[in-house]
């Protein structure tokens, strides 16, 4: 069993952190390598340690890269390599530890897990983090809705980092903006909202877009709030990268954007026509294409990139936003997965054992609280719905394309 050991939590010395390190792709995201971000309320004398799990390998030390002032904390940001653990240093004294996972090579084998619509501080989203915890997984992916209501700083602390803290220190996460992230864009009702931006580390090659999203609020509010998330407003919100041998495309779906046209819609195909050397291509935003239920039934409108997906051999799509789970028969060859039951209320539940009611495209529907799990070996790979107590809900083998 792998051991987090938050040494500040033992009583060993005053409390440090405000939110404890957390592992993430960075904004240069590289094989090997890893961003770990912590919140603290001071800013000076932090390094992280990296070692080898046999000690045959020096131990290397990493400086801060970034930080951010967040209102009473900060939001800092190391950029680490290789390692078995890693260590947080105060002053030169570790204050946490924990093992390291990296971004895989091509050839070898990993695990990712997927969900949506998770931080609602339910029964289901707490038992569920234990169950992700003991899946292991070397990549976290959420398909948006993070923290709800309304994606602020508060609601972080409580539903993301206060339920997945082990987990969160020993997995690199990623994820989308749904709307509960960063729908809710007047800072003078939410003025610790947009935690998305503040909270992140993401690879910032997305298009440059000129737009602020609709953000509200006063001159100082919006200042202060491009002050503290600094070039991930508004870039963080699209961007790619590589895991392995497989290429994660990540799009933000809200209304505010228009993906039938415009300089975003360009990017992706480009994107997309990249990612094709790659032995897998996956693209994770919110509001799903494709789907059964009376929920959000009109929600459709990302079947604007339906055609491009098809067109650039999309192996799958991953979204949130109705809060169950659903895989879709292949649409023109790609097949649409909603992973939106990681936590939330349940929608649609009588749809489950009622087939006829189904979308002709939908292949299976289950509305049970659940992650999708992949298994990737090379050109290979498994994909499974496990349910609360472990059990394999759904499963499908897949070979690349």
């Amino acid at each position: 069993m792998m051991l987090v050991v938050a040494l500040v939590c033992a009583g060993l010395q005053p409390a440090v952190f405000v939110v404890e390190p957390y592992l993430q792709l960075g904004p240069n995201p590289r094989e090997a390598h890893v961003s770990v971000l912590w919140h603290a309320r001071e800013r000076e004398g932090w390094t992280v340690r990296t070692a080898s799990s046999d000690g045959s390998a020096a131990a290397t030390s990493w400086s801060v890269q970034a930080e951010q002032r967040v209102g009473s904390r900060w939001v800092l940001r190391a950029d680490i390599g290789r390692g078995a653990s890693y260590e947080v240093l105060r002053h030169g004294r570790v204050v946490f530890q924990a093992p390291l996972r990296t971004l895989p090579a091509p050839d070898q084998s990993y695990r990712v897990v997927m969900m949506g619509d998770s931080g609602r501080g339910t029964a289901g989203q707490r038992n569920l983090a234990g169950r992700l915890a003991k899946a292991q997984p070397d990549l976290l992916g959420i398909a948006g809705d993070i923290a709800y209501p309304h994606g602020t700083v508060e609601e972080y602390d409580r539903y993301h980092f206060g339920v997945y803290r082990s987990l969160l220190a020993r997995t690199i996460s990623f994820a989308a903006p749904g709307n509960h992230d960063t729908g809710y864009n007047s800072l003078s009702r939410f003025p610790t909202g947009l935690a998305y931006y503040l909270f992140w580390s993401q690879p910032l090659n997305g298009p440059a877009l000129a737009t602020d999203f609709g953000l509200r609020g006063t001159d100082a509010q919006k200042g202060a709030f491009r002050q503290s998330a600094g070039t991930n407003f508004p870039r963080m919100s699209n961007y790619s990268f590589t895991f392995g041998n497989s290429h994660w495309t990540v799009i933000d779906s809200n209304p505010y954007l228009n993906w039938r046209k415009g300089p975003h819609r360009d990017w992706l195909a480009k994107t997309l026509e990249t990612a094709r050397k790659h032995d897998w291509s996956f693209v994770v935003f919110h509001h799903p294409p494709y789907f059964t239920g009376k929920t959000h039934a009109g929600h459709t409108f990302m079947r604007s990139i339906a055609d491009l997906l098809a067109r650039h051999r999309v192996d799958a799509v991953f979204s949130g936003h109705v809060h169950n789970y659903q895989r879709s028969r292949r649409i023109d060859g790609v097949i649409y997965i909603v992973t939106g039951a990681g936590g939330a209320e349940l929608y649609d539940r009588s749809f489950e054992n009622q087939p006829a009611r189904w979308q002709p495209f939908t292949e299976k529907f289950i509305a049970k609280h659940s992650f999708t799990q992949l298994d990737f070996g090379g050109r290979r790979l498994t994909l499974r719905q496990i349910g609360l107590d472990g059990r394999e809900l759904d499963r499908i083998d897949l070979q690349a394309k």
